[in-house]
């Protein structure tokens, strides 16, 4: 029997300036798709430099422990990361989760 596949509609919310409809914030959640290999890691890159080139604040929220880490230019490993991107300031929260023992 022939396996049926899901579409997946990855989203994001943008939010912009009422006056002017200008995008002020990007708020991403990481989807396995962004931190795979491949076509949709490469768009997502691509998509997140253009955002952090411009005057746009950038909210990314990692919550998936599986997967490739979306580059920051902090080598710290930890289970959990969000990133708040203020136009050309960048904070990056780190959480780890110990194991019960």
């Amino acid at each position: 029997m022939p396996r049926l596949t899901e579409e997946i509609t990855e989203r994001y919310l943008e939010i912009r300036e009422v006056k002017t409809g200008k995008v002020v914030t990007v708020v991403e959640v990481l989807s396995p798709k962004n931190k795979g290999v491949g076509e949709g890691r490469e768009k997502y890159l691509t998509k997140r430099q253009k955002v952090l080139n411009r005057a746009t604040h950038l909210v990314e929220i990692d919550l998936l422990r599986m997967g490739n880490f979306i580059p920051m230019d902090v080598s710290i490993r930890s289970d959990y990361r969000i990133l708040v991107s203020r136009a050309n300031r960048v904070h990056l929260t780190l959480a780890n989760v110990s194991k019960k023992r």
